[in-house]
């Protein structure tokens, strides 16, 4: 899957689970111009939320503190204040990513967006803007990483998630994936069971269609450890 459809899939799912996030008023830039967010949402509170897709095997912190620079200096310039920053990831996440995100005041992660900053020539043009507008780059980096509340989500951790509305995403993995359903021994959390059975008793169909049985190969995906009849 390329950026593009994975940021809209993310974006879909976001919506989902926006009730239970307390979140609302989802918006997509257009291609291009979105100045490092992917999306954003309101929080109850009316505050913003900037949601950032990333297609890593494996994000690590020169990926995250990159584009942390890229927001916070992009915020500053459109006066824009942002209370939460999310980036889910497709792939997982270094370990040493992870003790980053863990310190006291992100400081490793804000050093590595401060000197981004101040000095990459990736961010040549967007410093001398800011630079031109009046602000300190490096203090505003800083202020963002210290300020804004930051979540980084791997891949798993997105699928965990998605579990609390696994019944609604249907759609949406038939959308952007091609999906192979396989038996699953234990269903997602948020199928109550009883009403599911209820809801099936009380559908009396008209008509009975007799069950019929087809043996064939396992899906590729699907190992056996011992033989079967």
């Amino acid at each position: 899957m390329q950026p593009e459809p994975f940021a809209d899939f993310v974006h879909a799912s976001l919506r989902l689970l926006g009730e239970r996030l307390g979140w609302s008023g989802f918006s997509m830039p257009d291609v291009g111009a979105d100045g490092g967010f992917d999306s954003w949402a309101r929080q109850d509170d009316g505050s913003l939320v900037c949601i950032q897709c990333k297609r890593y095997v494996v994000l690590g912190g020169p990926e995250v503190a990159a584009e942390l620079a890229k927001v916070a200096l992009n915020a500053a310039l459109d006066d824009t204040t942002i209370a939460k920053h999310l980036i889910v990831s497709s792939g997982k996440l270094r370990a040493k990513l992870r003790k980053e995100l863990r310190e006291d005041g992100l400081r490793t992660l804000t050093d590595k967006a401060v000197g981004l900053a101040t000095s990459h020539k990736d961010f040549r043009v967007l410093r001398e803007r800011a630079v031109e507008d009046g602000l300190d780059v490096a203090d505003t980096v800083t202020r963002y990483c210290t300020s804004v509340a930051i979540e980084v989500w791997s891949g798993p951790e997105f699928d965990v998630n998605l579990g609390v509305v696994w019944s609604e995403v249907g759609g949406l993995l038939e959308r952007y994936f091609s999906v192979q359903a396989v038996l699953r021994e234990h269903p997602r959390p948020d199928l109550n069971e009883t009403d599911y059975l209820n809801y099936c008793i009380s559908r009396r169909p008209k008509v009975w269609v007799e069950q019929v049985a087809v043996g064939s190969a396992l899906p590729p995906n699907v190992l056996i450890t011992q033989p079967f009849d």
